[in-house]
């Protein structure tokens, strides 16, 4: 149960930082720990700890101006609080998809603020975060 129990506070650590993150422009950062945060929700949380860190990961992805990502992220939350009954969740996810569609075209590399993102940090890689989740597993356990 300890165990348990200090996975769950790396959870909300990952999403505290996410969080920092987002608020110091740094989105790059903040999907890596989004991304980390939820598979560890996926692991070891609850349906509605998993949905949140979804939808921290998918205001990340807009910052890099990265729509797909950001509706593929707030979609799933928005499943997971459905299917846990979170109408409040389910709310905040519907809001976080409305503002995906209510943005304009989707930043492409070089053009308007987005940073440049390397290939190999591109696309669904950035939210599936194995590597990153196995180092963390190890410290904590």
């Amino acid at each position: 149960a300890r165990d348990l129990h200090d996975l769950r506070s790396a959870g909300v650590a990952l999403c505290l930082a996410t969080q920092a993150h987002v608020a110091t422009e740094k989105h790059q950062a903040a999907v890596r720990t989004a991304a980390v945060a939820a598979e560890l929700y996926r692991e070891y949380g609850t349906p509605q700890d998993t949905a949140r860190a979804l939808l921290l990961g998918a205001e990340a992805a807009l910052g890099l101006g990265r729509k797909k990502d950001a509706k593929r992220l707030a979609s799933e939350a928005r499943s997971l609080a459905k299917e846990a009954g979170e109408t409040g969740l389910q709310s905040l996810a519907s809001d976080a998809l409305e503002r995906v569609a209510n943005l304009g075209p989707e930043i492409v590399e070089g053009e308007g603020k987005a940073p440049p993102v390397e290939a190999s940090e591109a696309g669904e890689d950035d939210f599936e975060a194995p590597q990153a989740l196995g180092v963390l597993l190890d410290q904590v356990l």
